[in-house]
Protein backbone atom coordinates (compact mmCIF):
# COMPACT_ATOMS: atom_id res chain seq x y z
CA UNK A 1 0.00 0.00 0.00
CA UNK A 2 1.18 3.41 -0.64
CA UNK A 3 0.20 7.07 -0.40
CA UNK A 4 0.85 10.12 -2.28
CA UNK A 5 0.48 13.71 -1.87
CA UNK A 6 -0.72 15.85 -4.59
CA UNK A 7 0.09 12.77 -6.84
CA UNK A 8 3.37 12.06 -5.37
CA UNK A 9 4.40 9.04 -3.39
CA UNK A 10 5.37 9.89 -0.14
CA UNK A 11 5.58 6.78 1.87
CA UNK A 12 3.94 3.34 2.79
CA UNK A 13 1.66 1.32 4.96
CA UNK A 14 -0.62 -1.35 5.90
CA UNK A 15 -3.93 -2.09 5.92
CA UNK A 16 -5.62 -2.16 9.04
CA UNK A 17 -8.94 -2.77 8.15
CA UNK A 18 -11.58 -1.68 5.38
CA UNK A 19 -11.23 1.47 6.76
CA UNK A 20 -7.74 2.39 8.03
CA UNK A 21 -4.50 2.42 7.24
CA UNK A 22 -1.49 2.31 9.64
CA UNK A 23 1.57 4.19 8.99
CA UNK A 24 3.89 6.80 10.76
CA UNK A 25 3.21 10.04 11.96
CA UNK A 26 6.56 11.20 10.60
CA UNK A 27 5.23 10.50 6.99
CA UNK A 28 1.86 12.61 7.58
CA UNK A 29 2.97 15.46 10.20
CA UNK A 30 1.86 18.59 8.91
CA UNK A 31 -0.04 17.55 5.96
CA UNK A 32 -3.63 18.31 4.91
CA UNK A 33 -6.30 15.58 4.49
CA UNK A 34 -7.50 16.91 1.47
CA UNK A 35 -4.35 16.67 0.02
CA UNK A 36 -4.00 12.85 0.45
CA UNK A 37 -4.75 9.80 -0.82
CA UNK A 38 -4.50 6.31 -0.59
CA UNK A 39 -3.16 3.32 -3.06
CA UNK A 40 -4.02 0.06 -2.42
CA UNK A 41 -4.09 -2.98 -5.04
CA UNK A 42 -0.80 -1.45 -7.19
CA UNK A 43 2.53 -3.05 -8.37
CA UNK A 44 3.47 -0.17 -10.24
CA UNK A 45 3.00 3.28 -9.12
CA UNK A 46 2.13 5.23 -12.85
CA UNK A 47 0.48 2.44 -13.91
CA UNK A 48 -3.05 1.90 -13.60
CA UNK A 49 -3.80 -1.99 -12.67
CA UNK A 50 -6.80 -3.88 -12.55
CA UNK A 51 -6.58 -4.20 -8.68
CA UNK A 52 -5.86 -0.49 -7.55
CA UNK A 53 -8.22 1.68 -6.21
CA UNK A 54 -7.48 5.08 -5.60
CA UNK A 55 -9.24 6.58 -1.98
CA UNK A 56 -9.41 9.70 -0.25
CA UNK A 57 -8.40 10.15 3.01
CA UNK A 58 -11.18 11.76 5.32
CA UNK A 59 -9.12 11.98 8.52
CA UNK A 60 -5.50 11.11 10.24
CA UNK A 61 -4.21 10.30 13.83
CA UNK A 62 -1.57 10.47 14.90
CA UNK A 63 -0.36 8.88 18.43
CA UNK A 64 -0.80 11.82 20.99
CA UNK A 65 2.31 11.68 22.14
CA UNK A 66 4.45 11.35 18.79
CA UNK A 67 7.48 13.35 18.83
CA UNK A 68 8.58 14.96 15.42
CA UNK A 69 11.83 15.62 16.24
CA UNK A 70 13.37 12.07 17.27
CA UNK A 71 10.33 10.19 15.95
CA UNK A 72 9.19 8.70 19.48
CA UNK A 73 6.29 6.98 18.80
CA UNK A 74 6.28 7.21 15.30
CA UNK A 75 2.58 5.93 14.22
CA UNK A 76 -0.32 6.90 12.86
CA UNK A 77 -3.75 5.61 11.61
CA UNK A 78 -5.77 7.00 8.19
CA UNK A 79 -9.26 7.06 7.83
CA UNK A 80 -10.11 6.44 4.21
CA UNK A 81 -13.46 8.38 2.97
CA UNK A 82 -14.77 4.49 1.60
CA UNK A 83 -14.49 1.18 2.31
CA UNK A 84 -11.57 -0.46 0.50
CA UNK A 85 -12.57 -3.54 -1.19
CA UNK A 86 -10.53 -6.46 -0.70
CA UNK A 87 -9.18 -9.09 -2.61
CA UNK A 88 -7.34 -11.99 -3.77
CA UNK A 89 -4.38 -8.80 -3.62
CA UNK A 90 -5.75 -6.49 -1.44
CA UNK A 91 -6.57 -7.28 1.71
CA UNK A 92 -6.01 -6.44 5.93
CA UNK A 93 -2.46 -7.88 7.75
CA UNK A 94 -2.61 -9.21 11.38
CA UNK A 95 -0.17 -7.03 13.14
CA UNK A 96 1.56 -8.96 16.32
CA UNK A 97 5.03 -9.43 18.37
CA UNK A 98 7.78 -10.53 16.56
CA UNK A 99 8.45 -14.04 16.33
CA UNK A 100 11.54 -14.42 18.58
CA UNK A 101 12.46 -18.33 16.42
CA UNK A 102 12.57 -16.53 13.14
CA UNK A 103 15.64 -13.93 12.93
CA UNK A 104 14.30 -12.58 9.09
CA UNK A 105 11.65 -10.47 8.23
CA UNK A 106 10.41 -9.33 4.88
CA UNK A 107 9.84 -5.22 3.54
CA UNK A 108 8.67 -3.89 0.87
CA UNK A 109 8.17 -0.48 -0.60
CA UNK A 110 8.61 1.60 -3.32
CA UNK A 111 11.41 3.57 -1.84
CA UNK A 112 14.73 3.86 -3.02
CA UNK A 113 17.51 2.28 -3.69
CA UNK A 114 19.84 4.56 -2.96
CA UNK A 115 20.85 7.55 -1.23
CA UNK A 116 19.69 10.59 -2.35
CA UNK A 117 17.96 8.59 -4.96
CA UNK A 118 13.74 9.11 -6.34
CA UNK A 119 11.65 6.57 -5.42
CA UNK A 120 10.48 3.21 -7.60
CA UNK A 121 8.05 2.74 -9.81
CA UNK A 122 8.06 -1.08 -9.31
CA UNK A 123 7.59 -2.37 -5.49
CA UNK A 124 9.97 -3.93 -4.12
CA UNK A 125 10.98 -6.31 -1.62
CA UNK A 126 14.48 -6.99 0.58
CA UNK A 127 14.96 -9.45 3.52
CA UNK A 128 15.71 -8.04 6.72
CA UNK A 129 18.23 -9.94 8.98
CA UNK A 130 18.44 -10.24 12.89
CA UNK A 131 15.76 -8.41 14.27
CA UNK A 132 17.65 -7.61 17.85
CA UNK A 133 20.52 -5.54 16.57
CA UNK A 134 21.50 -3.21 18.71
CA UNK A 135 20.53 0.58 18.43
CA UNK A 136 21.89 2.46 21.35
CA UNK A 137 23.98 4.37 19.38
CA UNK A 138 20.74 6.04 18.84
CA UNK A 139 20.31 6.94 21.94
CA UNK A 140 17.90 7.35 24.96
CA UNK A 141 16.35 9.80 23.15
CA UNK A 142 15.82 8.65 19.87
CA UNK A 143 15.00 5.17 20.94
CA UNK A 144 13.39 2.72 23.04
CA UNK A 145 13.54 -1.06 23.25
CA UNK A 146 10.13 -1.30 24.31
CA UNK A 147 8.90 0.70 21.33
CA UNK A 148 10.90 -0.35 18.59
CA UNK A 149 12.55 -3.07 17.06
CA UNK A 150 15.97 -2.67 15.66
CA UNK A 151 16.83 -4.55 12.64
CA UNK A 152 19.69 -5.29 10.33
CA UNK A 153 22.60 -6.98 9.87
CA UNK A 154 24.40 -4.14 7.32
CA UNK A 155 23.75 -6.20 3.88
CA UNK A 156 20.66 -4.78 3.40
CA UNK A 157 18.47 -1.84 4.49
CA UNK A 158 15.12 0.25 3.45
CA UNK A 159 15.67 3.72 2.48
CA UNK A 160 13.93 7.20 1.89
CA UNK A 161 10.14 6.85 0.95
CA UNK A 162 9.87 3.55 2.69
CA UNK A 163 8.98 4.94 6.21
CA UNK A 164 5.39 3.50 7.10
CA UNK A 165 6.29 0.00 4.95
CA UNK A 166 5.45 -3.19 7.02
CA UNK A 167 7.93 -5.45 8.49
CA UNK A 168 6.68 -8.75 7.49
CA UNK A 169 7.52 -12.60 9.36
CA UNK A 170 5.96 -15.66 8.19
CA UNK A 171 5.19 -17.25 11.18
CA UNK A 172 2.93 -20.45 11.26
CA UNK A 173 -0.46 -18.75 11.26
CA UNK A 174 0.17 -16.55 8.56
CA UNK A 175 2.19 -13.67 7.68
CA UNK A 176 2.30 -11.09 10.52
CA UNK A 177 3.04 -7.39 10.42
CA UNK A 178 5.60 -7.00 13.66
CA UNK A 179 6.93 -3.30 12.65
CA UNK A 180 6.58 -0.19 10.26
CA UNK A 181 9.66 1.28 9.37
CA UNK A 182 10.25 4.85 11.39
CA UNK A 183 13.87 5.80 10.44
CA UNK A 184 17.77 4.83 9.99
CA UNK A 185 20.71 6.50 9.24
CA UNK A 186 21.27 6.15 5.97
CA UNK A 187 20.97 3.10 2.95
CA UNK A 188 24.85 3.55 2.21
CA UNK A 189 26.71 0.37 2.75
CA UNK A 190 27.34 -1.12 5.43
CA UNK A 191 23.78 -0.22 5.87
CA UNK A 192 22.96 0.82 9.79
CA UNK A 193 20.40 -0.74 11.51
CA UNK A 194 16.79 0.41 11.02
CA UNK A 195 14.09 1.28 13.92
CA UNK A 196 10.57 0.24 13.35
CA UNK A 197 7.87 0.74 15.48
CA UNK A 198 6.68 -1.68 17.34
CA UNK A 199 2.78 -2.03 16.49
CA UNK A 200 1.79 -4.73 19.29
CA UNK A 201 3.04 -2.28 21.70
CA UNK A 202 0.10 0.05 20.48
CA UNK A 203 -2.34 -2.61 20.82
CA UNK A 204 -4.84 -0.15 23.13
CA UNK A 205 -4.56 2.55 20.93
CA UNK A 206 -4.78 1.02 17.50
CA UNK A 207 -8.12 -0.88 19.28
CA UNK A 208 -9.30 2.23 20.57
CA UNK A 209 -8.62 4.88 17.65
CA UNK A 210 -9.97 1.98 14.35
CA UNK A 211 -11.63 -1.14 16.65
CA UNK A 212 -10.48 -4.38 16.00
CA UNK A 213 -8.91 -5.84 12.80
CA UNK A 214 -11.20 -7.95 10.94
CA UNK A 215 -11.52 -11.68 12.32
CA UNK A 216 -9.66 -14.57 10.31
CA UNK A 217 -6.70 -13.10 9.52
Amino acid sequence: MTKDENGQHICGGFIYSDRNIATTASCLFGKANEALKVKVGAFVLETPEANEQNIEVLSVSIYPSFDHVYKMDDLALINTKRPIVFSDTVKPIRYEEPVESLHTATIAGWGVTSEGGVWEQRLHKTNVFNLTADCRFYGKNEYSFNYMICAGDGTTSPCDYDQGSPLVQSSDTGNIVVGIMSKNRGCVAPYPPTIYTRLASYYPWLKQTAGQQPANL
